[in-house]
């Protein structure tokens, strides 16, 4: 038997943020080609062009967000359809009783007695619809006679054409969503794929480059190599006590006094420094809205001392 296909993404970043790093990632990738190479032929042209597909192709397929206003414009089809069939059934009522007085048989064979039951669900509304429709044709005459026209009468068959249409789509993209997630799923993770391969590469050739080193870590949520300093940024707690501080992505953090030494934390607010020589240093966190931090006096030995450094970004007032 073979075994279902996972459905889970293999990183921990957002899917945003993800793309974003392989983005970066592949332009870091073409700066330093030759190198890679060098080292394994398999990164000559066309691999960056493949990556650049693969990503696009990640990009392109719908987010779980527009999945679900796909979900909810599916609903509203429907309900809209919905409503059409009740409104119409309260125009037809009167004209059945004008061409029915006190004829409870034949009142009941447009649904005098079913419509409540029906009116609860989609199915049951398409049932009534149709038995309407058919006792509408069967009594065409007198309908007609008493000013409900062919055109009325036929009305009744097009808005059950429009509820079964509305609900089949419906019910066909509940079963949709669980392959939207899956193709989207691999599609992300075949970029991430990549991006694990260029860094374990890119890590291997840098090794002794500090700055180059760290262009090749991958997120710092899902980077396994020891970080020599690595903590989180967050927003203060507002809200009651065990409230958790919300994260802030996107925060740059340098390196006063060494300049090509630069990263950013993650979507989910973490970050890491993968080398850095021994000294003491003040690191700046900067993002735009945000108020700028300086955390200086911060000792580095080597990685066998790794520091871990949290920081609180206060919101600009």
């Amino acid at each position: 038997m073979s075994t279902p296909e996972a459905l889970t993404r293999i990183y921990k970043v957002s899917d945003n943020f993800m793309i974003q790093h392989a983005r970066t990632l592949r332009l870091n990738l073409m700066e330093d080609q030759a190198a890679f190479i060098l080292r394994d032929p398999d990164f000559q042209t066309p691999y960056e062009l493949n990556w650049n597909i693969a990503i696009t192709a990640a990009e392109s397929h719908p987010t779980d967000e527009q999945v679900d206003d796909m979900m909810t414009e599916k609903t509203a089809n429907v309900e809209t359809a919905m409503v059409n069939c009740r409104n119409k059934w309260m125009d037809t009522k009167p004209f059945v009783k004008k061409a029915f007085p006190d004829n409870d048989a034949v009142q009941n064979k447009f649904g005098f007695n079913d419509y409540k039951n029906a009116d609860h669900s989609h199915s049951g509304m398409l049932k009534f619809f149709r038995l309407l429709h058919g006792a509408a044709t069967e009594y065409s005459a007198q309908l007609i006679a008493k000013n409900y026209t062919a055109a009325m009468i036929a009305e009744i068959e097009t808005l059950h054409a429009a509820l079964l249409t509305a609900d089949t789509e419906q019910e066909k993209f509940k079963t949709d969503i669980p392959v939207y997630t899956r193709d989207r799923s691999q599609k992300h993770n075949a970029v991430y794929a990549i991006c694990q391969t260029v860094c374990e590469t890119g890590k291997l050739i840098f090794r002794d480059d500090y700055a180059k080193f760290q262009k090749y870590l991958l997120p710092a949520s899902d980077e396994a190599t020891p970080m020599i300093l690595k903590g989180k940024v967050t927003q203060p707690v507002v809200g009651p006590a065990g409230t958790p501080a919300l994260p802030v992505q996107g925060v740059s953090i340098n390196i006063m006094g060494l300049p090509a030494l630069t990263t950013q934390s993650d979507s989910n607010g973490n970050y890491g420094f993968g080398s850095i020589p021994a000294g003491t240093y003040t690191f700046n966190f900067n993002k735009p809205g945000y108020m700028p931090q300086s955390m200086p006096g911060v000792v580095i030995t080597d990685i066998a001392h790794p520091v871990t450094l949290n920081v609180v970004m206060m919101p600009m007032p």
